[in-house]
């Protein structure tokens, strides 16, 4: 219980992304973590993972704004924290689900088609596949 709230605080912090892509990816990555084997645990740790990623991703994009809990990447300014949030939600969920990756690439590729074409687009997946990659380091650190 405490652990959402935890979530919702973090999440809060992200207000310039539309809370579609941010709930999109929580509903996917709570489906995912249902499918997957796992007990209460795994999947809270699951749902932690993603949350971060996407806060980081969105943090990185909105330069300075939030926190930067343990990531040390930097975004260029004008990256889509759209596409950034998909982008390290997915990453993380293809690492931890790997028979899930289609489906999980799918969505993805439902996600950034809803984002207008630009240069941002490209580089807030860049930023998002980046964080994903910081994030899944330390889980496996922490391992």
């Amino acid at each position: 219980m405490a652990l959402s709230g935890c979530f919702a605080a973090l999440l809060a912090f992200c207000s310039p992304v539309r809370a579609d892509a941010i709930s999109d990816w929580i509903a996917i990555a709570a489906d995912a973590a249902a499918r997957g084997q796992g007990d209460s645990y795994e999947r809270s740790r699951v749902m932690a993972a993603v949350s971060i990623a996407m806060f980081e991703a969105v943090s990185i994009n909105e330069a300075g704004k939030g926190f930067r809990i343990e990531v040390s990447t930097h975004g260029p300014l004008g990256a889509s924290s759209e596409a950034a949030a998909a982008a390290a939600a997915h990453y993380v969920l293809s690492q931890l689900f790997p028979a899930q990756r289609v489906s999980l690439s799918v969505d993805l590729v439902r996600s950034i088609e809803a984002i207008p074409d630009g240069e941002g687009k490209f580089v807030g997946e860049m930023v998002g596949t980046s964080v994903g990659k910081s994030v899944c380091a330390l889980l496996a650190a922490e391992r």
